[in-house]
């Protein structure tokens, strides 16, 4: 084993495509002796230093920490995600300050150069680097987007759970550390309400709050769920009627031409400014030449509706997203699957992940066995997914990255993919509706985690 001073002490943990096995609480149990640690003693420092040397090693997937402990109580960790070319570079480079013997860093001096100048131009360029603690950091531009809505099943739920309430604990959260959502406000119902009287006091409310978000910063955006065209209120309660009108690609183009127009001009003179970004009901912007002319007329130029790798068919559903470029962000023209590099739209797609039947199975079991930690405040019922609760249960899927519920277990794993992707933006879903407890809190301390080394952003700043 490699050995260094009785004062300095360097940590490498190795993941190498087991993502989950590791976390960085492992670094609080840690016993810090005067010897290299590496992958948890899996490997001895020089067996690492072999395997990261060698070619076919590039290959794989590496997260890695690195921590300079300068006393046992004074630990700074230096904390980042790499493929394994930008780490062998940021290894490489900063490895002879970390060892304090020579003769290792002699050792490995002459592979330096080699791998610099193989690694050193490692697709940083466009964007914003960090140099903190003489580490690099590449900073990530984070959108946490809400669609802002009702639920479109049995039961639509109550104003007051579903949009109201949960709102106001993630205006709490964005307070706290300064940063900004981005609400994609469903205007279908707003404009549907406009029709009762009895809706009056709600409406009201939910009209107020959406000022709010403008005035405290956040941007508000255009979604729209065309099925409020033929929703009725009845007897206190939504009547919903998705058939042959849940997507806008249901009706007829004189119909969704108003729809879309009329929608966003609701929105703009409740906001007071101009609407630039759209996110369709349900996903299903496809086929997208269909509105591609109005989408011109209105000056829509922002799309953020795609999940990359995304696929379901029902009676109500159409979104077939498997061959969307897999990028952070492209130009499109008619259709949101095919870059066009000079197009006339860009798109920021949701954040995706390959979610196991695992993770479904204890998201059932845990909101069923701890229902104060996992159960949504919003008190509606979801619109059938057509047979979509087996699948999940049975076979690998490619799904959003959320902050609804347990799905924001995997925030940090996301945003380690992206990283590793070399992305440079990272649009993340959630719904006020969809808030539980365990969700809230694993969104603070991703927002705790991350805020310093990545921008939380919006529509609106990036345009």
């Amino acid at each position: 084993m490699l050995t260094i001073s009785d004062t300095e002490y360097v940590v490498v943990r190795a993941v190498f495509q087991w993502d989950d096995f590791f976390n960085l609480d492992m670094l609080n149990v840690v016993k810090f002796h005067v010897n290299v640690f590496i992958c948890a003693n899996v490997l001895t420092s020089e067996e690492f230093i072999q395997k990261l040397l060698f070619p076919s090693f590039h290959k794989s997937k590496l997260l890695f920490t690195i921590g300079l402990i300068h006393r046992f109580n004074d630990l700074l960790l230096i904390v980042s995600q790499y493929s394994c070319d930008k780490f062998v570079n940021v290894f490489l480079l900063f490895l002879p300050r970390f060892l304090t013997e020579r003769k290792c860093a002699k050792q490995y001096a002459h592979k330096e150069s080699k791998y610099r100048s193989r690694f050193h131009k490692t697709n940083i360029k466009n964007s914003t680097v960090i140099i903190k603690n003489s580490a690099i950091f590449v900073s990530m531009k984070i959108f946490l987007t809400f669609d802002y809505e009702l639920f479109f099943g049995d039961q639509s739920g109550s104003v007051e759970k579903c949009m109201i309430e949960p709102t106001n604990e993630l205006f709490g959260l964005a307070r706290e550390r300064k940063i900004f959502y981005t609400f994609f406000v469903d205007v279908g119902y707003l404009i549907a309400a406009e029709k009762y009287d009895e809706l009056k006091t709600e409406l009201d409310q939910v009209k107020d709050q959406v000022r709010l978000m403008v005035t405290r910063g956040h941007d508000v955006q255009l979604h729209i769920h065309p099925h409020w065209e033929k929703a009725k209120y009845e007897a206190g309660k939504w009547e919903m009627n998705t058939k042959g009108a849940y997507k806008l690609s249901d009706f007829q183009e004189r119909d969704f031409t108003r729809i879309i127009k009329d929608y966003k001009t609701y929105l703009e003179e409740l906001i007071g400014r101009e609407i630039d970004a759209f996110r369709a009901g349900g996903w299903c912007i496809q086929p997208f030449h269909l509105f591609e002319k109005v989408f011109k007329e209105v000056g829509l130029r922002i799309d953020s509706s795609v999940i990359s790798g995304g696929y379901m068919m029902t009676d109500d559903y159409f979104i077939d997203f498997t061959n969307a470029p897999k990028k952070s962000k492209y130009n499109f023209e008619n259709d949101v699957c095919e870059e066009v590099e000079n197009g006339s739209f860009t798109e920021y797609p949701i954040s995706s992940l390959r979610y196991s039947p695992m993770f479904f199975w204890q998201l059932y079991i845990l909101g069923r066995l701890f229902p104060k930690q996992h159960k949504m405040v919003g008190d509606g019922l979801f619109l059938s997914q057509g047979g979509r609760k087996k699948r999940v249960l049975t076979m690998y899927t490619d799904y959003h990255v959320s902050t609804d519920g347990y799905y924001a277990k995997k925030l940090n794993v996301a945003l380690d993919k992206a990283i590793n992707l070399k992305h440079q933006e990272m649009v993340i879903i959630g719904h006020p509706k969809g808030n539980t407890v365990y969700g809230l809190r694993k969104l603070k301390s991703f927002i705790e985690r991350n805020h310093e080394q990545h921008e939380f952003t919006s529509f609106n700043q990036v345009l």
